[in-house]
């Protein structure tokens, strides 16, 4: 087959969105020799998938988003011949002629307004509704969302499949002294600090983390811990500023903004213990990284997350700011259990693998053809 492959988000800072099209692609690179892919960029290549040009063709698009997505890439799509187009990251236009899978990560879209922007609720909620009930298949990345999915469109029970998700094979633990030294310093990081990651938006419950950090300075006046929240802003993230105000821990609470890719690693690997009370994720791989870094994580019992971590964690109810506390404290005092996490989480990590992930989608795309291997 000739596949198409969406990867004009790829020319964004990485997120778990642009993380999830890159991983896929260099899987499927490295495990399909059966199918041809065609790659679309917006911009320019990406620079890990340069090594890849002989097992691809690649084609780059102007710039603009607007142009790139409406205009270009449905010209040059119908110019190459498909048998199949994936659209890993955002949903496809309602013009879209040829076969087509897409990935869904969760059912955000229409869970709760309140989580959204005005252009996530009145553009990509109704578009990526109506993309799923046209696709051929939806891919989602756990059990969770698929019921998920499955709740909020009209999609075929037997057309949305979990074909997992993985971590990027840079999480991993990074003591090495001048590299943390560095990255230390590039963010002004604390000496001691317990550490969340990921867009600041409400439904990543932060306001509940902050308060259960004033609880926990406290509790435990004698430490010096500052918490580190590293992510962009997003839609909302002023609530956060406001709520740090109000708090008075302007002087506790650091704000990195976006964190570069090749410094999340150290960033994780040098926290105490990692944090994430979100209400809902898709997946949640945040706390994932951390545990392949080696660090503790206290994980939020809500949505897909006891999926994503299993045992290897300290779950909480992410709405009892009490629990939560009392969870951040237990690993920040007790020496023993922080080691058993340690080595749990990095086992944890080690089962979610990209390669895997890479076949089950190959194994997806056969039948959508026309016989043109």
């Amino acid at each position: 087959m000739r596949i198409g492959y969406d990867a004009t988000s790829l020319c964004r800072r990485i997120t778990v969105i642009e993380s999830y099209a890159l991983n896929l692609i260099k899987a499927l690179l490295e495990c399909d020799t059966e199918n041809q892919y065609v790659l679309f960029f917006r911009r320019e290549v990406h620079p890990e998938l340069k090594a890849y040009k002989d097992r691809a063709k690649m084609l780059i698009g102007p710039s603009s988003q607007v142009v790139c997505e409406q205009l270009w890439l449905p010209f040059v799509r119908r110019r190459q011949r498909l048998d199949l187009m994936h659209f890993p990251a955002f949903p496809p236009g309602p013009l879209t002629r040829e076969p087509f899978v897409m990935t869904v990560f969760d059912g955000t879209l229409w869970r709760n307004p309140d989580w959204l922007s005005w252009k996530a609720r009145r553009y990509m909620a109704p578009l990526t509704r109506l993309a799923a009930r046209r696709a051929k298949k939806v891919l989602t990345i756990s059990d969770f969302s698929r019921s998920e999915i499955l709740k909020y469109t009209d999609a075929a029970p037997e057309n949305v499949v979990n074909a997992r998700i993985a971590i990027h094979s840079a999480f991993r633990p990074e003591l090495e002294e001048s590299r943390c030294r560095a990255v230390r310093n590039r963010y002004g990081l604390p000496a001691s600090y317990i550490l969340w990651v990921g867009s600041l938006e409400p439904r990543k419950n932060l306001g509940v983390l902050l308060e259960a950090f004033v609880r926990l300075r406290g509790e435990t006046p004698g430490r010096n811990h500052k918490l580190v929240l590293a992510g962009r802003k997003a839609w909302g993230a002023v609530r956060i500023d406001d709520e740090i105000r109000r708090l008075g821990l302007e002087a506790d609470v650091q704000v990195t903004d976006y964190v570069e890719f090749r410094d999340l690693p150290v960033v994780y690997s040098m926290a105490d213990l990692f944090v994430f009370p979100s209400l809902y994720e898709g997946f949640g791989l945040p706390p994932l990284e951390a545990m392949a870094c080696g660090t503790p994580v206290v994980c939020s019992n809500a949505a897909s997350l006891p999926e994503a971590v299993g045992q290897a964690a300290e779950l909480v109810d992410p709405e009892d700011v009490v629990a939560l506390t009392a969870a951040i404290h237990r690993v920040v005092t007790d020496a023993a259990l922080r080691a058993r996490l340690r080595r749990e989480g990095l086992e944890r990590a080690r089962r979610f693998s990209w390669a895997d992930v890479g076949r089950r989608v190959q194994s997806l795309y056969k039948g959508f053809g026309g016989g043109r291997n």
